[in-house]
């Protein structure tokens, strides 16, 4: 039963934090800033298991994004966890120029400690506590599978392209590519239908994408939770936008597992766009050196 619970807080957690792609455009000519400050409720079955947080920032030119969660509820009488992660980058009009990025987890006497950065699009300088055990059923991740991936953090947000919608269909057509440190997979989004959101501090339209996952590498063959997660047709995430800007975040997600389902949901999300526009100059009278002459 430790097993499972954790397992599906894991798979829950990770569906949070990776439920898309990132990239920004202005939402006006002033440059501005706009926070997304929300915290999430756990639940598996009806039941809480867990509390998470996801803080992001993004302007016209960067982003930062951080999660934070741990195990609460009935679940902390069988298995114990807590976990954070954080990213950093750039962002463009088509996508995320990821930077950095770093998580840790512990639990059950157990840790994990993941970081690296990007350069020119690949992966550098990967650095993982402890070190996994080769097995010669693992498919192993190769160099090409580090290069064009975006962190799991920076996955974290949507962009929707031009002018129309921002909660329509064209928010869910995308496959990203993802590599957390250890593994390589997909997720692979498509439009279900529009919903009315709610939770203290936001009311809204969320735009509900079904997702699917497919493991590329980093994986072990004939795990039955990979072939569970891959034939898994009940999973989603809900997106709503963030203030002054097309960029979608995660408001809710839901995951089937084989104990129940596995729901995390905003109960308060405040999201704020704060215009920035350069200082004014003061016009230059004369010095008082040159009022003197």
């Amino acid at each position: 039963m430790p097993y499972l619970v954790s397992s599906s807080i894991r798979s829950g957690a990770r569906f949070a934090a990776i439920a898309g792609a990132i990239a920004w455009q202005c939402a006006s000519a002033a440059a501005g800033e706009t926070r997304v400050n929300a915290r999430y409720d756990v639940t598996l079955a009806g039941m809480e298991i867990g509390k998470a947080a996801l803080v992001v920032d993004i302007n016209a030119t960067n982003y930062t994004a951080a999660a934070s969660g741990k195990i609460t509820g009935v679940a902390q009488f069988v298995t114990e966890g807590k976990g954070s992660a954080g990213a950093r980058g750039l962002l463009t009009k088509e996508k995320p120029q990821p930077g950095s990025f770093a998580m840790t987890a512990s639990g059950d006497d157990k840790q994990i400690a993941i970081q690296f950065g990007f350069e020119r699009g690949a992966v550098k300088g990967l650095q993982v506590s402890p070190t996994p055990q080769p097995r010669p059923d693992r498919i192993e991740v190769t160099e090409i599978h580090r290069r064009n991936v975006l962190d799991p953090m920076s996955a974290a947000l949507f962009v929707v392209p031009g002018t129309g919608e921002v909660t329509g269909p064209d928010a869910c057509k995308r496959v990203v590519p993802i590599f957390d440190g250890v593994s390589r997979y997909d997720l692979s989004f498509e439009f279900l239908r529009q919903e009315t959101v709610a939770a203290k501090g936001f009311a809204g339209t969320a735009v509900v994408c079904a997702v699917g996952f497919r493991a590329v590498a980093g994986h072990r063959l004939g795990r039955k939770d990979i072939e569970y997660m891959e034939n898994n047709k009940d999973m989603a995430v809900w997106l709503v936008p963030a203030a002054g800007s097309r960029v979608l975040v995660p408001f809710k997600v839901s995951v089937s597992t084989k104990v129940g389902t596995c729901v995390i949901e905003a109960k308060s999300f405040a999201t704020q766009y704060a215009e920035t526009r350069p200082a004014a100059v003061p016009a230059q009278g004369p010095t008082q050196g040159n009022a003197a002459r």
